[in-house]
């Protein structure tokens, strides 16, 4: 039954996105999608594959999951814009469908409004109408099902058993794990995801009313990822020539 309650809400969210995103599909190429897509000679090459994922500097970021998707897109509808727009909305609607769990797990008031706001606030139209903005749509994504698998891992929606005891029922590591890889994936799409971590120590904070070494410790490997990537992007941003007076 509770199934059968979501369908409509699924459906509601990719109704209003279709109506009020439908101008995007039919855009072309802008500003500096020609760099990152339709003029983007890894993307054209069958080995530009090995190259977004292997050499950084390659392309004008270092977010090969990004750069992916556009790779195996350009083998659907090469330089045919309407695709990679389409593409977009999905995203944009399955990370608000996201959030809308999320704050149902998270005992938020609202959770259903919350998300359609987010679905429809104008602050969006340039990540979502904009196919260079691929990063932000997708590392958006992988960022809350990082955060839902963390939370499930967490037994948070149990929140009588979780400030209690601070620790899952049972101990499910594959949340865990889940977690850690989507998160992963949030920062190959864009490594201003890095905040994560920090997210997740608040939220425990938010729940429980104190942070134990122990909650630190989990989120751990997280923040060691999120260094070594937003590393290696300070250090490709240099090559692509992100520096200067403008940029200082």
């Amino acid at each position: 039954m509770k199934t059968l309650k979501i369908y409509p809400t699924i459906f509601l969210f990719f109704f209003l996105t279709l109506l009020i995103y439908y101008p995007a599909i039919e855009g072309d190429f802008i500003w500096d999608d020609d760099v990152y897509v339709s003029e983007n000679e890894q993307l054209k090459n069958k080995d530009g594959l090995k190259s977004i994922w292997l050499k950084p500097g390659a392309t004008a970021q270092y977010y090969p999951l990004g750069f992916t998707s556009f790779w195996l897109e350009y083998r659907l509808w090469g330089n045919q814009p309407a695709g990679y727009h389409v593409i977009n909305l999905l995203l944009h609607t399955t990370s608000a469908l996201l959030l809308w769990r999320l704050l149902i797990l998270l005992a938020v008031p609202g959770a259903g409004l919350a998300s359609l706001i987010f679905l429809i606030h104008p602050v969006n139209v340039e990540s979502v109408a904009w196919i260079t903005e691929r990063k932000n749509v997708l590392s958006g994504l992988f960022y809350l099902a990082s955060l839902s698998f963390y939370m499930r891992f967490l037994q948070i929606d149990d929140l009588q058993s979780f400030s209690k005891k601070g620790v899952p029922k049972k101990n499910n590591r594959l949340f865990y794990t889940l977690s850690l890889i989507s998160f992963l994936l949030a920062m190959f799409s864009k490594t201003v995801t890095v905040t994560l971590p920090a997210v997740i120590l608040l939220i425990i904070w938010w729940k429980k009313d104190s942070i134990k070494p122990k909650d630190v410790l989990r989120v751990t490997p997280f923040l060691l990822l999120g260094l070594i990537l937003v590393r290696i992007t300070l250090a490709t941003e240099k090559i692509a020539g992100t520096q200067g007076v403008d940029w200082a």
